[in-house]
């Protein structure tokens, strides 16, 4: 958040303390505010157990080689295209950041995202409509690369989603975050194991 301030040109330099308490000063603090949805799957246990194994890097009771990769992906639907009516008017001296709120819709992007979870790798796609064909192309695209086009197995945790008409600008905005996220990533490091979700359950009364 640091690099991405100053890239921005809102200040020179700033500390990750002085980040912070800014942050916290802020009347709006998302970081506070968690979603919840009550387990209602009788089987969530042991669907959900799966997916930690993979995250952990087992499968079955076996640990993955290294030949055998986990890809976390899913789409983000209805990316709105949005012309405002008038240019924004950049920040001055003791003048705020003047952004137009009327706009007009230009359209949509569907925009799929794959992570390789252990290695920090991300690739994304733009498509201007969902389905079997952008999902295989979605697919073809990491598939066909190294190391997965040969590796022994490659895991994909999805879900679905519905797809939209879009504009390249929107396209482009987002392969670039896509490329500058990739500069700083790290592996993922998952901490919430199957023990942590049984504990989870027993709190909440579910069956385990």
């Amino acid at each position: 958040m640091v690099q991405q301030v100053q890239q921005s040109g809102l200040v020179a330099s700033v500390s990750g303390s002085t980040l912070w308490r800014w942050l916290h000063e802020d009347a709006i603090r998302p970081w506070y505010h968690r979603s919840w949805i009550f387990p209602r799957d009788p089987d969530l246990a042991a669907k959900a157990g799966r997916l930690l194994d993979l995250y952990a890097r087992e499968w079955q009771g076996s640990a993955l080689k290294e030949d055998e990769f986990v890809i976390s992906a899913d789409e983000k639907t209805s990316i709105q295209a949005r012309r405002r009516t008038h240019a924004t008017q950049n920040c001055r001296p003791r003048t705020p950041l003047h952004v137009e709120h009327e706009y007009f819709r230009c359209g949509a992007w569907t925009y799929f995202a794959a992570l390789d979870v252990h290695h920090a790798r991300i690739f994304g796609r733009c498509e201007a409509k969902n389905g079997i064909a952008p999902f295989d192309r979605w697919v073809e695209q990491v598939m066909t690369r190294p190391p997965y086009n040969d590796a022994r197995r490659v895991f994909w945790i999805v879900d679905n989603c519905s797809a939209h008409r879009g504009l390249n600008a929107v396209a482009e905005r987002l392969l670039d975050f896509q490329y500058y996220w990739e500069t700083t990533a790290r592996p993922f490091e998952w901490k919430f194991t199957r023990q942590d979700l049984t504990d989870l359950l027993a709190h909440t009364g579910r069956p385990r």
